[in-house]
């Protein structure tokens, strides 16, 4: 009888232990998961700032572009464009 009990002891001992293990690798799948999900929201991000950041680089440049060559008034041609438009008296 005391052997009997011993041994369904142990089985419940063994199932109990059969249990958490898998509860762990459960958690610890879960764990991986997350992760990886974060990860790949992080690089997802960093793709996105990095697509921005080029963005405003590229429509400062075109900007800056833009103002120069339709000019402040500065360069000869424009310059000389002013000149041609003043009488004669002006210009000397």
């Amino acid at each position: 009888m005391v052997l009997v009990v011993v041994l369904l002891l142990v089985v419940v001992v063994v199932l109990v232990l059969v249990v958490v293990l898998v509860v762990l690798v459960v958690v610890l799948v879960l764990v991986v998961v997350l992760v990886v999900l974060v990860v790949l929201v992080l690089i997802v991000v960093l793709v996105l700032v990095v697509v921005l950041v080029v963005l405003v680089v590229v429509l400062v440049v075109v900007l800056i572009g833009m103002r120069h060559s339709t000019g402040s008034g500065s360069t000869p041609v424009n310059n000389s464009l002013w000149l041609s438009a003043l009488p004669k008296k002006c210009q000397t």
